[in-house]
C-alpha cells in the first residue's frame, strides 16, 4: 500500500515538474517545497489540517531568509554566516509567536544563503507559487476517500 502511495507521489511530481523545469522556475521545486509536498501527501499527517498555515510559515521562512541575505550579506557585505544567524533568530521568534514549528520552513529560510545573489529576490515568490500549486494537488489528489 505504501509503495503505491510513493509511486503516485513520484508520478504526479514528475508531471508537474515539467513546466517549472522548462521555464527555469527551479525554486518552485526547492528541497523544502518537495519535503512539504511529501509530508502533506500523507493523509494521516496532522499538518493536513492546517494547509494554509503550513503554506504561510514556509513563505515566511523563505521571505525572512531572503531579506536577511539581501540586506546583511549582499547590501551591507557582512559575512553570510551573520545573515544566517540573524535570519534563524528571527525565525525562532516567529515560531514562538505563531506556535507553529514546521522544520522545512527553516530549510526554506536557509536556501537563500546558498543561492546566487541575482536569484535571491525571486526565491520567496517562486516558493509561494510552487508550494501553493502542490498544496492544491495534495488537497484534491491525495485524500482518504481514495
Amino acid at each position: 500500500m505504501m509503495s503505491k502511495h510513493w509511486a503516485k507521489l513520484f508520478i504526479i511530481f514528475s508531471v508537474i515538474s515539467i513546466y517549472p523545469l522548462l521555464q527555469g522556475f527551479l525554486f518552485w521545486l526547492s528541497p523544502p517545497v518537495v519535503v512539504t509536498f511529501a509530508e502533506l501527501s500523507n493523509t494521516i499527517s496532522p499538518n493536513r489540517k492546517r494547509l494554509f498555515k503550513i503554506w504561510e510559515i514556509m513563505i515566511i521562512g523563505a521571505s525572512i531568509g531572503t531579506v536577511f541575505r539581501f540586506l546583511l550579506n549582499i547590501y551591507f557585505d557582512l559575512p553570510l554566516v551573520i545573515a544566517a544567524i540573524f535570519a534563524c533568530l528571527f525565525m525562532f521568534l516567529i515560531y514562538n509567536r505563531t506556535k507553529i514549528l514546521y522544520p522545512p520552513s527553516a530549510g526554506a529560510l536557509l536556501m537563500p544563503m546558498i543561492l546566487k545573489p541575482q536569484d535571491v529576490i525571486y526565491y520567496p515568490i517562486q516558493v509561494a507559487i510552487g508550494l501553493g500549486m502542490l498544496i492544491l494537488i495534495v488537497k484534491y489528489l491525495f485524500n482518504q476517500k481514495q
